[in-house]
């Protein structure tokens, strides 16, 4: 850096803090983001963990703070960047001493210590830009976060599928997380087909009528070192977009399993939906995404703190309910679009497409929930 560039950023990291903000969670990773720029607004994909305070992004190079705040050592294992932004440095600066970012990795850092990252070349005002912090945490989870640019909805993403690809049995996962889905069914039972943005899955009327084991649908199996697996134990929110011609299942999370096709867990359609408890007890809440072969935005949001759940269709509130109770337990497996492959039927699999869909590690306001269907994606 040169020596005005060095003392700008000095004067920037010295008095253009607005706002002090304490965290007091042992174990929680901060990157600090120093402010001021109106070119492009960065968020976080796990805002439970990171704080972010703006960014000293311009039309053509970007500066960034990270600091670890955990109370305790982390280990930063990678830091990539992808779209817009690119990494243009010959070494990153601990504590005012440069590292070597080919060789220096993995790379501890100690309570309190920050990196500066400065001089990332970004284009279009970095409007489309992503940075992945993939570390170790002090008991030894591995965590990777996500700092991203410009429009990509509301922070908290940790899954996001736009089923683009048009072919083959996968879907990959944009939020970053690794999330992919399997296809089971593809050319007898579901199909690629046009959606709302670009592609998407046709889940056919053979699905309902299938013989036992039913198709899979897209699905994962979940693992404790998922972001997705202790949802449930918080808050989520899911959102995608539908168009649909005969009703049944859009989504379900499955938890706790007693006997074969007997699952605890969220099972999400589009008439009405059933979340059930680790003990068995149901929480059930309304839902109504028309069957009338026209694309509708539905989300789901669930609160276990304030014991409610809420469904919208269309970015509108649909109904509110303050019936949960109990453990919810972890997510074992993500099904969209049919809910379980021990039995078939119209209750277990929605015949349309479905698009678009995004999982969060947080309750969506209303408002966000709205932006989210008036932005079409």
């Amino acid at each position: 850096m040169n020596q005005k560039a060095q003392s700008g950023l000095e004067y920037l990291m010295t008095y253009g803090w607005a706002l002090v903000i304490i965290a007091s969670v042992v174990g929680v990773l901060v990157f600090i983001i120093n402010p001021t720029s109106t070119t492009a607004s960065f968020s976080s994909s796990d805002p439970s963990k990171i704080m972010l305070k703006g960014s000293s992004i311009t039309e053509n190079t970007a500066s960034l703070v990270l600091q670890n705040i955990t109370g305790g050592k982390i280990t930063i294992n990678s830091i990539t960047f992808s779209g817009d932004i690119a990494d243009t440095l010959t070494g990153y600066t601990l504590n005012r001493q440069t590292i070597d970012p080919a060789t220096d990795f993995p790379l501890e850092l100690t309570a309190g210590s920050e990196i500066l990252l400065e001089n990332l070349a970004v284009q279009k005002n970095g409007e489309n830009s992503s940075i992945f912090i993939e570390y170790t945490d002090a008991t030894g989870l591995d965590r990777k976060t996500e700092i991203k640019s410009g429009n990509g909805g509301p922070p908290g993403l940790v899954a996001a599928y736009w089923f683009n690809e048009g072919t083959g049995t996968e879907t990959a996962d944009e939020s970053g997380n690794k999330n992919t889905l399997s296809i089971g069914g593809i050319g007898t039972n579901i199909m690629w087909d046009n959606g709302i943005n670009g592609k998407g899955l046709n889940y056919l009327p053979s699905a309902k009528t299938a013989s036992t084991p039913c198709p899979t649908g897209a699905y994962q199996n979940i693992t404790s070192s998922n972001p997705i697996y202790n949802l449930p134990q918080d808050k989520f929110t899911f959102t995608t977009w539908l168009k649909i011609t005969a009703s049944g299942a859009i989504v379900r999370f499955q938890t706790q399993c007693y006997m074969a096709g007997c699952c605890s867990g969220f099972w999400i359609r589009n008439y009405g939906s059933y979340v059930i408890n680790n003990s068995g007890e149901n929480a059930p809440i309304a839902t109504n995404v028309p069957a009338d072969n026209s694309w509708h935005h539905f989300a789901y949001v669930f609160n276990l703190p304030a014991l409610t759940h809420q469904t919208y269709v269309d970015g509108k509130l649909y109904q509110s309910a303050s019936n949960l109770s109990g453990s919810y337990g972890n997510i074992s497996k993500v099904n969209l679009g049919i809910y379980n492959t021990s039995w078939c039927g119209s209750y277990h699999a929605m015949t349309g497409l479905i698009d678009s869909a995004k999982i969060f590690n947080r309750a969506l306001t209303a408002e966000e929930i709205q932006a989210e269907y008036n932005s079409g994606k």
